[in-house]
């Protein structure tokens, strides 16, 4: 147990959890989370439900500022940010399958690039494509959560 010496109010951090004066539990923070996962034991749903949310923002930010930063070297890379990317690149930075990317783009839930015949898999897919899907995702979870 370790007193807040940061103008907490009385406020004593416990595994990551803070308590103030009163014995009122709040949120751990993400960074708190992931040092000891226990933390999140006993919370209420809503709580969880904020954390989540806000794990997801900042994944959406960091995958988004990866997504659309400059390459490190002039030369043609793979980490070229005018490179298209196939389904299977899309799907590991989404955490999917390339099906379920190319279903996806037949829906018209992600934006891509058509480089064969209609009806093919012949489909590639820009970083900012990539970026705008997370966000949209994000925008979609942030509406649903906070009803």
């Amino acid at each position: 147990m370790v007193k807040d010496g940061g103008g907490g109010r009385g406020k004593v951090r416990v595994s990551g959890v803070v308590r103030n004066g009163d014995g009122i539990m709040t949120a751990p923070t993400l960074d708190a989370v992931h040092k000891n996962p226990a933390s999140v034991a006993g919370l209420p749903q809503q709580t969880l439900t904020a954390l989540l949310i806000a794990c997801n923002a900042v994944s959406t930010t960091l995958t988004t500022a990866l997504l659309t930063s400059a390459p490190v070297r002039a030369e043609t890379t793979v980490d070229d940010p005018q490179r298209l990317l196939k389904a299977d690149e899309v799907a590991e930075i989404l955490g999917t399958t390339p099906g379920v990317v190319y279903e996806m783009s037949r829906r018209g839930t992600i934006g891509h690039v058509s480089t064969g015949i209609a009806g093919s898999r012949a489909v590639r897919f820009t970083r900012q494509q990539v970026a705008d899907f997370i966000k949209s995702r994000e925008k979609a979870a942030l509406d649903s959560g906070a009803r």
